[in-house]
């Protein structure tokens, strides 16, 4: 399991035998009958986690390895573009290396091979790509199979596409190299197979293994994830530019980059369906082994671990803010405040509770505004607080808000604030450039809003802390 995930379960079983404890005391409370008292209390803090825990661990240990973060290319496969079946996924490759259909094939072809070779396939063989090469798609069902037959280097690919986990028919890929051999490759040595799934976890079937060894045929399995992909990655790449034909820029390459983006996704997709089917194996076994949950052991850990992963938020966020207010000057002007009440607070560790509502660090400037950033379970906002209900100065602050804010929103508390996107709980805990770029942000409002209500004296330098 990864090592990263030990505290954290352990967190969450702390989080789950605090919440068990609270129903206990509220059942007390009420006077319930005791066998309702162990079911909501001791039963769920027992039975989950010590009954419970090892298939916690496994699904963590799931979850860990078939990690997913989604990019912003997925919405329109899912929603818009669509996802094409196997056969075209076939035509599609086909398309990129077929010389009778545009004039980068020989460039995408010669970029496989290499590819395919810098990755330890068939070391030592050359492919020979010249214009006595024939790309074939769907012809006599095999998906996709590259021939040259004149000079030195006679050679058949096969390319066995198994891109969505199609089941193997019984003796399928001796039955394509049975049929190249008879197409004028007597030699099996000159037939190389390449069976090619979406990732790692597909096999063909031992018979056809069998029958590969059997007759010395080359045979490599590649996969999407993994070849796939650094072939469309190094075509890609601006190194190769130079070798670029011209219609590479004028198209193909907006193709070839699009399709990346579709087994990206699709290999993201792949990782969750693992994921689950690792997590189902795990249930099966728990259930083989009457240690199945039930649903509401499965219940209390979504709520034990929403409620620690709005504490560790909290605590993120506490961290932000008083890192932000180390590096501003030391001067009576900076304080925090929560849920919209310019009044004063003391707030000193990340751990302090106070940080689960909303809290701002403010700037002041003047007597009626201050320029805050804040920060709830919501997100984080820039914004100018009020000091005063009556201020003659709010349309200058108004106007001061529009040059810095684009999406203004203003009510009792705020003359102005935005909602930021630039700044989220993962960036903070992965970002450490993060603190540094927010009190830029904030000292730049203060002394922008100083200017404009003539307030010089109290403009703030940043301090030399920053620098550090």
């Amino acid at each position: 399991m990864n090592e990263n995930l030990s505290p954290a379960i352990e967190l969450l079983q702390a989080a789950g035998t605090v919440r068990a404890e609270e129903r206990r005391n509220i059942c007390d409370i009420l006077s319930l009958e005791p066998t309702i008292t162990q079911i909501l209390g001791e039963e769920e803090k027992d039975f989950v986690y010590k009954r419970f825990g090892p298939l916690i661990k496994q699904a963590a240990e799931s979850v860990s390895k078939h990690h997913v973060e989604r990019n912003i290319t997925d919405w329109p496969f899912e929603n818009f573009w669509g996802q094409p079946n196997e056969t075209k996924h076939s035509k599609l490759l086909g398309y990129f290396i077929d010389p009778e259909k545009h004039d980068c094939w020989k460039f995408l072809m010669r970029k496989f091979f290499d590819v395919l070779s810098d990755l330890g396939c068939f070391p030592g063989h050359t492919f020979w790509v010249d214009e006595h090469c024939e790309v074939e798609v769907e012809s006599g069902r095999i998906d996709i199979s590259i021939k040259r037959r004149p000079g030195g280097s006679k050679y058949a690919v096969i390319i066995e596409n198994k891109i969505y986990d199609a089941r193997n028919q019984p003796n399928q890929i001796e039955t394509y190299i049975r049929r190249v051999h008879d197409d004028g490759f007597p030699d099996f040595k000159q037939i190389y197979v390449l069976y090619l799934p979406l990732d790692s976890n597909k096999e063909p079937n031992d018979s056809d293994k069998t029958f590969i060894d059997e007759n010395k045929v080359n045979y490599k399995k590649i996969t999407f994830e993994t070849h796939i992909l650094e072939w469309l990655n190094t075509v890609l790449n601006e190194k190769t530019r130079s070798e670029w034909p011209a219609a590479m820029d004028v198209g193909m390459r907006d193709n070839i980059s699009h399709y990346r983006n579709l087994i990206y996704y699709l290999i993201n997709k792949g990782k969750t369906t693992n994921m689950s089917r690792e997590i189902l194996d795990k249930l099966k076994q728990a259930y083989d082994e009457n240690k199945f949950p039930s649903r509401s052991a499965v219940g209390h850990l979504v709520e034990s671990a929403n409620s620690l992963k709005g504490c560790h938020e909290s605590v993120l966020r506490g961290k932000l803010l008083l890192q932000i207010k180390s590096l501003l000057p030391e001067i009576e002007g900076v304080w925090f405040c929560v849920d919209g009440n310019p009044e004063k607070i003391d707030l000193n560790s990340p751990f302090d509770d106070r940080f689960l509502g909303s809290v701002d660090l403010c700037i002041g400037v003047g007597d009626t505004v201050s320029v805050c950033f804040g920060g709830s379970g919501g997100g984080y906002w820039f914004g100018y607080m009020r000091s005063n209900k009556e201020d003659p100065n709010e349309g200058d602050i108004f106007l001061e808000a529009k040059e810095h804010l684009e999406n203004i929103t203003s009510d009792n508390s705020y003359y102005a604030y935005e909602m930021t996107q630039n700044v989220t709980d993962e960036q903070i805990d992965q970002d450490k450039s993060t603190t540094g770029r927010l009190v830029k942000t904030l000292v730049k409002m203060r002394d922008s809003l100083a200017d404009r209500l003539k307030n010089d004296n109290n403009r703030l330098i940043v301090s030399q802390k920053l620098a550090n």
